[in-house]
């Protein structure tokens, strides 16, 4: 989580119904359930103190009635919706300006705009067998690709930083590989993947990361969590694919690539990157946020293309050109 002074993001006061308490956050409600009501007056309790001038083990300390347990597993619940903040007192801290950017992502511009297209398609089940295949192949591009953008990361940092590159890179090496596994399952042969052609705003957003990991690092990690999605999403997105007729080792390569970051925690990875910068000017800032737009904007218009495309492959799967 790394958070270490949690506040809490909310539009009014904690309400309680019949069974939990509720917090509203930019017109949307999220309720965490309770079986024991001295529980949800101690829960209750917490979030109150949730004003960013406590760090987590003081929380754990005020005397509440909750456990160490009780007390992460609320934080966890909270910030896996991305409500909870990093106080930095009167500047806008590192952790806390990555904290920013995921609320900026997920709770300002997507939860105004709402669901991509792939995302609805894919969770509603009516997602055609062909566009779950085609996104595989756009994944592997964006996976490939990736081996450009890390070595002028690791090249061009310095302590910590470097240490947290090198790992993350470790990690992330040649997860190509687990999803060409997926697609040989399919049928197609290595050099029919490798010779594929990636849709236009796919290519957009490797070429925007690869930029970003030349020119701007600072764009760069703060962009990294849109690439590794969260827990959640990645394990539905897993349950999904098992409802179609598909390969078992094309759910496998796919499954142990979610696995791989869901334990290796990456969809934190631009927290931890912050974590390790005391501060970040108002440039800087302004410059991060215009570029994850710009990602953002991206991404939606990739979906998009993933669907309409591989919904009618008038090329075919994968998109090959003659030679």
């Amino acid at each position: 989580m790394y958070i270490t002074k949690p506040f809490l993001r909310s539009d009014n006061v904690i309400r309680r119904n019949k069974i939990g308490l509720i917090v509203t956050y930019l017109g949307e409600e999220y309720q965490i359930e309770f079986d024991d009501s001295d529980v949800m007056s101690a829960t209750e309790a917490l979030l109150n103190k949730l004003d960013g001038t406590r760090v987590i083990e003081d929380l754990v300390d005020t005397g509440i009635g909750l456990t160490q347990e009780q007390v992460f597993k609320t934080l966890s619940i909270l910030d896996s919706n991305f409500l909870l903040g990093e106080s930095g007192g009167e500047t806008m801290s590192g952790l806390g300006f990555a904290l920013h950017l995921e609320d900026l992502y997920y709770n300002h511009w997507a939860g105004q705009d709402g669901e991509t297209k792939l995302v609805q398609v894919v969770f509603d089940g009516v997602a055609p067998r062909d566009v779950l295949i085609g996104w595989c192949f756009e994944c592997f591009h964006v996976t490939t690709r990736a081996h450009d953008c890390l070595a002028p990361i690791i090249s061009r940092m310095h302590g910590a930083l470097k240490t947290i590159s090198i790992e993350y890179v470790i990690d992330e090496y040649r997860h190509d590989k687990l999803l060409m596994k997926s697609l040989l399952a399919l049928g197609y042969t290595r050099e029919q993947v490798e010779h594929s052609v990636p849709l236009p705003y796919t290519n957009a957003v490797m070429n925007l990361l690869a930029r970003w990991s030349n020119t701007d690092l600072l764009s760069f990690m703060g962009c990294l969590f849109v690439f590794e999605g969260t827990n959640e999403i990645g394990d539905a997105y897993i349950e999904q694919l098992e409802k179609y007729d598909l390969p078992k080792e094309f759910l496998r390569g796919q499954t142990v690539h979610n696995e791989v970051n869901n334990e290796g925690s990456h969809g934190a990875v631009s927290r931890l990157y912050f974590s390790q910068i005391p501060f970040i000017g108002a440039d800087d800032q302004a410059r991060i946020i215009r570029n994850l737009r710009v990602l953002y904007e991206l991404q939606r218009q990739k979906h998009s293309n993933v669907v309409d495309y591989y919904s009618n492959p008038v090329i075919g799967i994968p998109r090959l050109i003659q030679r």
